[in-house]
């Protein structure tokens, strides 16, 4: 549809634009057959081409302006809107600074990102045309794209009170007041054409918001699947059905709903975080436990202190861990830093000074052996389950650098996604393995190593944050 609607706004173009050719250059046959062959063609590279090579030719300033305007009009049918809003200019620029022109200029301004000037081209428009109903419908689609509704919502109100037939403005006011919250308005708008008008994702998705507010699940659920055609929205469209799934308890829905959300790669970070909950939530209500995990500790790598996430890792970590890893790692602080110390001394380290991180982990500063020139390692035992996150590698990393450490293990029984495996190879920074801490925490019970032989720093590091 939207190629036959170009090829005919195209055609058009071209077919005004051998018109202007014929008028400028009756006689010069050469022009005149080559504007013939590229409104056969319709080759838009070619009628560019020639266009510019046409407003070379001419001393008319007036045929240069209108020249200059269709190049505008096919630049903007081919979507290239910065040239369009050079070649309005240049149309305007002749003295020739018409309505259609300056409203022109607008929509390319608006659509090239320039929608502050646009607002003023518009204000400039209808202070000489009070009584337009485009450039009120087009000031309220830039501020409904901006997400200002109330705004846009009084400009579409304007544009149906000079025309009241203006199909388009009717319908952004309907999708309007759907995102407004206005559900009843919503659909005694967009419900009579609905029908027909299945293919307008924009459409379907305001309908679709409205029966979600209205708590008709179903009816929602029905338009939220025509609205995935091609909106760049799928992914919260997608999010959204699977909240109307989740109120008809078919979980098994939402379930397939939100995961193909995350497919799409949603980039806003909220959207995330809510889809991935909202799937744990699912998962966690079937009884799928691995799943459940999976997303928590991907919801903690973004934001550790996201909604209940820690709590519920912790809740979880009995399903995970041995009771040797919990008992290890769960201690109070006086027992955790006395197993912490075996656990180094096990390694085949000399520990001589600790520091604390500002959440309760250890940093124990060791020799590998008793000579006074032996290397120093730092052995980072964190207590934490939640994943490890790059940032707190960097961090750590960084410290490492400024106090000339070489060696550095990580004690932990968290999570370490693939980047941070990856960071630590290149850093030189080694994560011990959960069976092998299990090996060193089961050895360590022998060693005879005592907190009170170790001097513990005033300095609180802060790595996890």
């Amino acid at each position: 549809m939207g190629i036959l609607i170009f090829i005919i706004v195209f055609a058009s173009l071209l077919t005004a634009s051998f018109f202007v050719y014929k008028k400028m250059f009756s006689g010069k046959e050469n022009l005149d057959a080559k504007a013939k062959t590229i409104l056969k063609s319709k080759n838009p590279e070619k009628a560019i081409k020639h266009l510019k090579l046409v407003i070379t030719k001419t001393k008319d300033n007036e045929e240069k302006s209108n020249l200059h305007e269709i190049l505008g009009d096919v630049y903007f049918s081919l979507l290239n809107y910065s040239s369009a809003v050079i070649e309005y200019k240049n149309a305007i620029s002749f003295g020739f600074n018409t309505t259609k022109r300056r409203l022109s200029l607008a929509k390319a301004l608006a659509k090239s990102g320039g929608k502050k000037i646009a607002l003023y081209e518009y204000a400039e428009i209808l202070k000489e045309d009070k009584d337009s109903h485009e450039v009120y419908y087009q000031i309220g689609i830039i501020y409904f794209e901006n997400y200002q509704y109330s705004i846009a919502y009084d400009y579409f109100q304007k544009a149906l009170k000079l025309n009241r037939n203006f199909e388009v403005a009717t319908k952004y006011k309907g999708i309007t007041a759907s995102f407004m919250n206005n559900y009843e308005e919503a659909i005694e708008v967009l419900e009579p054409i609905s029908n027909d008008n299945k293919n307008d994702s924009l459409l379907q998705w305001g309908l679709a918001n409205a029966y979600r507010i209205q708590c008709d699940y179903s009816k929602a659920i029905t338009h939220y699947k025509l609205a995935k055609l091609d909106l760049i929205d799928n992914d919260r469209i997608l999010f959204e059905e699977s909240l109307c799934h989740i109120a008809l308890a078919d979980i098994e829905s939402a379930i397939e709903t939100l995961d193909l959300s995350l497919k799409f790669h949603p980039t806003n970070v909220d959207l995330i975080l809510i889809t991935k909950y909202t799937l744990a939530e699912c998962y966690e209500n079937t009884g799928s436990t691995e799943n459940t995990i999976k997303l928590l500790e991907d919801i903690s790598l973004i934001d550790n202190n996201y909604k209940d996430v820690a709590e519920k890792l912790e809740k979880y970590q009995n399903y995970r861990y041995t009771d040797a890893i919990i008992s290890f790692f769960n201690g109070e602080k006086e027992e955790f830093t006395d197993k912490a110390l075996k656990l180094t001394s096990t390694m085949q380290l000399n520990p001589y000074m600790i520091q604390y991180t500002a959440k309760d982990s250890l940093v124990i500063f060791s020799k590998e052996s008793t000579n006074v020139h032996a290397t120093i390692k730092m052995v980072y035992i964190r207590k934490l389950f939640n994943p490890i996150t790059i940032i707190e590698m960097i961090a750590l990393s960084k410290y490492n650098q400024k106090n000339n450490i070489l060696k550095c293990s990580i004690v932990t029984a968290a999570i370490s996604p693939p980047e941070v495996i990856r960071y630590a190879e290149i850093s030189h920074i080694e994560i011990i393995s959960i069976k092998a801490i299990e090996n060193l925490i089961q050895k360590s019970q022998s060693s005879s190593v005592k907190i009170d032989d170790i001097k513990i720093s005033d300095e609180v590091l802060k790595f996890e944050e």
